[in-house]
């Protein structure tokens, strides 16, 4: 055909309009066009390599050396639970798009262990019955998609009673039960501490102005700062304000209270008066999710403690089990360093 009657198209683009043959030869064409053009010269000597007539290799003379084409296994998998299918995303993508989960088996992984690394670091759910589907030639130079089916292990989140789901009303049923202190406090500036702490409570809750402020100053009372309720955030010191916000959180009444590094900001004399105030909510009962780097507070307050490397769990078990013998080299050598200093 005259170069006119051809089109140049992306491989990918391909799956959906062309046919298993024609797709399958198009693809063995792309790797080993890539594979010839990164191997025009030889890795041992630097002399140029030639193509093989008789057979797909690149030889170097010189050296008696001949490399053939190698590909690179990846993994896709489907994970259901019952009738549902799972599937994930990124955050950056747009609202509705979803994919299944894939990666590259590592050095030294089975197709299986590949799979239950991936899903794991994904979404972070254990999977069994792992079931081959198939296999293709995907659409990038030197790789092999290997297709799976799995069942998820991980039961429902279950928060207070709540199971969350995808549905809208899940997660605002949830919120509802749950207090967030953060890092940098995050109070309204333009508003005095009382003003901050009834805020939430009047509009969300539908208290009366009265009962918010009684419920407000009870909540100071109780981080120990009453007296300034008629301050500024900015007239506070920076442990002043972590109270405060905690105060805030605590008049929504919550079940569960969460904290993100609430000390990390803090002058080291203001930590002490914050870990304070949370030792005695967690003595009262209140059941906290707190990250934190104060390993001394985690071992005297904590019933259950997670250590985390890289965004892996690494540790889990009680404070005593965990500080006292722990199982993972990791850990170990991560406490041996803190106490060292």
């Amino acid at each position: 055909k005259a170069a006119t009657d051809f089109k140049l198209v992306e491989l990918r683009s391909l799956l959906a309009s062309s046919g298993d043959e024609e797709f399958t030869m198009a693809c063995r064409a792309v790797q080993l066009l890539d594979w010839q053009h990164r191997h025009q010269f030889c890795g041992t000597c630097g002399s140029a390599m030639e193509s093989a007539s008789s057979e797909h290799s690149m030889r170097c003379d010189p050296c008696n050396v001949s490399n053939y084409p190698r590909i690179s296994p990846c993994v896709i998998v489907v994970v259901t639970r019952g009738d549902h299918c799972l599937l994930a995303r990124q955050p950056n993508w747009p609202e509705g798009r979803f994919s299944t989960l894939a990666g590259f088996i590592e050095a030294g992984e089975s197709a299986e262990q590949a799979l239950h690394r991936e899903v794991l670091e994904e979404v972070g759910v254990e999977i069994t019955n792992i079931r081959y589907v198939g296999s293709q030639s995907w659409p990038y130079p030197g790789q092999l998609m290997l297709g799976f089916i799995a069942d998820a292990v991980t039961d429902e989140i279950v928060v207070d009673g709540v199971t969350l789901t995808q549905s809208q009303d899940s997660p605002d049923k949830i919120r509802g039960t749950v207090g967030m202190v953060f890092q940098q406090f995050n109070l309204f500036p333009h508003l005095t501490v009382l003003e901050n702490l009834t805020l939430g409570p009047r509009r969300v809750l539908g208290l009366s102005e009265d009962e918010a402020k009684a419920r407000a100053m009870l909540h100071l009372e109780r981080v120990q700062i009453p007296d300034q309720a008629d301050k500024l955030p900015r007239q506070l010191s920076g442990g002043q304000q972590q109270r405060v916000a905690i105060a805030r959180s605590l008049c929504m009444e919550p079940r569960i209270m969460l904290f993100d590094e609430p000390t990390s900001a803090l002058d080291p004399e203001m930590i002490a008066e914050v870990l304070d105030v949370m030792t005695e909510l967690a003595t009262s009962g209140m059941t906290m999710i707190v990250v934190t780097h104060e390993m001394g507070f985690a071992r005297r307050v904590a019933d259950k403690m997670v250590f985390m490397d890289k965004g892996e769990i690494v540790e889990v078990g009680t404070a005593e089990d965990v500080f006292t013998a722990p199982k993972s080299d990791r850990f170990a050598a991560f406490i041996k360093q803190i106490l060292n200093h």
